[in-house]
């Protein structure tokens, strides 16, 4: 895992395939979406998650 940023209270990563299931279950959930005009239904959330899935994690340069 590339750690990029790091607080007491909140870790920045980059997304891990361990991460999809989470990620699909809080993008459904009405309460958490709140914000958010629409929830993503189950095809939504699939077919977001396979670009997610399939995108090369980037590159940064060390400085």
């Amino acid at each position: 895992m590339n750690l990029l940023l790091e607080t007491d209270r909140l870790i920045i990563r980059n997304y891990a395939r361990e991460d999809l299931s989470d990620a699909a279950e809080f993008l459904m959930d009405e309460e958490t979406m709140y914000y958010i005009p629409k929830p993503l239904s189950n095809c939504q959330n699939s077919s977001n998650l396979s670009i997610v899935r399939n995108t090369p994690t980037p590159t940064y340069p060390s400085y």
